[in-house]
């Protein structure tokens, strides 16, 4: 499972977090081996929302707003393809799945989640934009509250 961002963060000078301008998304990369450990990581994501409203899920980064931190998943195929039911069975909260087009809205207070295609040559191709911080912070011990710490431990695989 890929969560994907569609282009890579651009490092101007001047400004180190402008790559909504660009259409892309904050996310990170999963590499799995098997279906089995696909469907484990999407009930994962899905079990991370929190609800915000009547029968509205949310990130629980309720900071981080824009279109550059909306919730998604990026995998060959987008909801078409074989991990297409997977999704679907993980979303417990009945949150509505859109086929991301690149250059989506934020997802904040809309209970849903894109869905990309990470196909070769797809707009949702993932591609890294900075070492950031993640399994090297996990690693030393350094986790932020609101982080589950099932998700730290899928880091430190």
């Amino acid at each position: 499972m890929s969560l994907c961002s569609s282009l890579p963060l651009s490092l101007s000078s001047t400004n180190y977090n402008n790559h909504e301008q660009y259409g892309s998304a904050e996310a990170v990369s999963l590499h799995l081996s098997n279906l089995k450990d696909f469907a484990l990581a999407a009930k994962l994501f899905f079990s991370d929302f929190q609800r915000i409203g009547v029968n509205v899920w949310a990130r629980k980064d309720v900071y981080d707003q824009g279109p550059q931190f909306r919730a998604l998943i990026g995998v060959p195929g987008g909801l078409n393809g074989d991990y297409g039911p997977l999704i679907e069975d993980a979303n417990l909260h009945g949150m509505e799945l859109l086929d991301g087009e690149g250059s989506d809205e934020d997802t904040f207070e809309d209970n849903a989640v894109y869905v990309y295609d990470t196909g070769e040559g797809e707009k949702g191709t993932f591609q890294q934009a900075e070492g950031g911080w993640g399994a090297s912070e996990a690693s030393a011990g350094i986790v932020v509250s609101y982080m589950d710490r099932r998700y730290v431990a899928i880091m430190l695989l």
